[in-house]
């Protein structure tokens, strides 16, 4: 990741996990640790300046995972059932009201679903990488084939945007709005496609 580029990442764990059954997806167990540790794990070896984590609750079993395990930012929803547009809302809100990156010091954020275990720092790093040689101005989404993947990372200027977004929809409605502002690059990690919706897919 260049040294002298701002960013911040915000990874959304405050989903209802209604299709993964009655437990938090986000504790299933992968190599040995839970799903939500390994993708933190990942996200803070990259170096963002600041990172923030949206959580239903600092008291149940991931919020406690996070808080006691990880230099980040905690941001609670307290309405999970309101869409990932909320969770998303709130992070990006809490990545620009305080910390060590304000305003326009602040070049883009990357958004990482809390359920990607299996990506890579190297796919993270060269993401960044082609944020930068876009002057952080495109809209960064990694593709494995026809397949788009995560993390998605936005420039400063959609932050604002995001900040505002309601509903289930998440992030893919400012790709829809901006698509003239979309670069898609291809890389070459399936963990970057390989999210974690039902039990099955820990066996992929």
């Amino acid at each position: 990741m260049p040294t002298d580029l701002k960013l911040g990442a915000v990874i959304l764990a405050a989903g209802l996990s209604k299709r993964y059954g009655t437990d938090n997806k986000l504790l299933a167990i992968v190599d040995g640790q839970p799903i939500i540790e390994s993708v933190l794990k990942t996200v803070v070896t990259c170096q963002f300046d600041r990172v923030v984590v949206v959580v239903q609750s600092t008291d149940d079993a991931v919020g406690e995972i996070v808080k006691k395990r990880f230099p980040v930012t905690i941001a609670v929803n307290s309405q999970p059932s309101a869409g990932m547009g909320k969770s998303l809302a709130i992070g990006a809100g809490a990545i620009v009201g305080a910390g060590a990156i304000q305003g326009s010091d602040l070049k883009g954020i990357a958004i990482f679903p809390g359920d990607v275990p299996f990506i890579q720092p190297a796919t993270i790093n060269k993401l960044v990488e082609q944020f930068a040689k876009s002057g952080c101005a495109k809209i960064i989404r990694p593709m494995v084939g026809d397949q788009p993947g995560h993390p998605v990372l936005f420039p400063g200027n959609l932050i604002e945007e995001l900040c505002q977004l309601t509903g289930d929809v998440g992030g893919r409605i400012l790709i829809d709005r901006h698509p003239h502002l979309v670069k898609r690059v291809q890389v070459q990690d399936r963990g970057a496609v390989l999210d974690v919706d039902w039990p099955v897919d820990l066996d992929s």
